[in-house]
C-alpha cells in the first residue's frame, strides 16, 4: 500500500490524496487510524472520508482511491506548513500483518504548476472544449 498527495492536473492548488496497493495480490482487512487530520473550511479532512471511517474486506492489486481534500489557494501560506498523518494497517495475501504509517506534507506540491496545454489525453480534451466553448460564447453575442 502507499499514500501520496497529487494536485489537479488544471487546477494545481487542488491537493487530492491518492491510496493505492502497489502489490500484485489483494490487501485483506485494511484500517485506518488517523493521527494528524486536516482542520480548514475549504477542506475535507481525513475523519469524513469512508475509508478512514470503517474498516475494508479487501483492497484489489492496482486499485488507486483518490480523494479530493482541499484547495491551497485560500490560505497557501498556513495550509503549505500543514501536514496529514495516518496508519493503514492489513493483512497480505499471505495472511501477514502489515502497517505503514503516512506523514504527507502539502509542501511536498510546492512549485508544482500547470501545463497550458495538458499533458495528457484527457487533459487536453478539457483544454480544447474550454476554448470551443469561448469560440461559440463569442459567436452568440
Amino acid at each position: 500500500m502507499i499514500a501520496y498527495l497529487v494536485n489537479s492536473e488544471t487546477s494545481p492548488d487542488i491537493v487530492s490524496l491518492i491510496i493505492k496497493n502497489i502489490g500484485n495480490g489483494v490487501a485483506r482487512n485494511l484500517r485506518f487510524k488517523i493521527i494528524k487530520d486536516i482542520d480548514y473550511p475549504n477542506g475535507s479532512p481525513l475523519a469524513e472520508i469512508g475509508i478512514f471511517n470503517k474498516n475494508l474486506d479487501f483492497f484489489p492489486p492496482n486499485n488507486m482511491n483518490k480523494y479530493i481534500l482541499l484547495s491551497l489557494a485560500v490560505d497557501y501560506e498556513n495550509m503549505s506548513k500543514d501536514y496529514i498523518e495516518f496508519d493503514i494497517t492489513y493483512d497480505d495475501a499471505i495472511k501477514s500483518n502489515k502497517s505503514q504509517k503516512f506523514k504527507l506534507e502539502f509542501k511536498e506540491l510546492e512549485g508544482l504548476g500547470k501545463l497550458n496545454p495538458p499533458e495528457t489525453y484527457i487533459g487536453m480534451i478539457s483544454y480544447r472544449l474550454e476554448k470551443i466553448e469561448k469560440i461559440l460564447d463569442k459567436k452568440m453575442k
